[in-house]
């Protein structure tokens, strides 16, 4: 939960890749957050709608990071909140599972505007090996909160 007097939270994510018999190929795909989030305003009388960011890191082989602002108009009515990462040029040593951490940040404009944000999110990646009909014996991929 996000509030006036805390309007901002990070969470440390890792993408793991043990490559398996792909060696070291070049690895491709997204990682998606999404959930909701609902407004709860400490007076419901007060005029004016805040705003969420969901922000997530530059990941390494990607090419910017991602951010996406929402308008939380209604008070407790869910608002959808997704972001997408593109994820290029990934590459692991042969035989060696690889990480790639992630940092994702909530951060709600607080200032003139009190009250709480409630949350609700997810975070799920996908990968590809490149150049690939098939995924390669032992490929795995895991996203993990840390």
């Amino acid at each position: 939960m996000l509030t006036h007097e805390a309007g901002k939270v990070s969470r440390s994510l890792v993408i793991s890749i043990s490559p398996g018999e792909a060696g070291q190929k070049e690895n491709e795909g997204l990682l998606s957050i999404e959930g909701t989030a609902r407004w709860r305003p400490a007076n419901s009388s007060a005029p004016g709608s805040p705003w969420l960011t969901t922000r997530v890191s530059k990941v390494e082989g990607s090419y910017s990071s991602s951010d996406t602002a929402i308008l939380l108009e209604t008070e407790g009515v869910p608002v959808q909140i997704q972001v997408a990462q593109s994820l290029v040029s990934i590459r692991c040593q042969s035989g060696q599972t690889c990480e790639f951490p992630v940092t994702v940040e909530f951060e709600f404009q607080g200032g003139a505007f009190q009250g709480a944000v409630e949350m609700e999110w997810r975070a799920s990646v996908s990968l590809q090996v490149v150049d690939e009909n098939k995924v390669p014996k032992n490929y795995a991929v895991t996203l993990t909160e840390r």
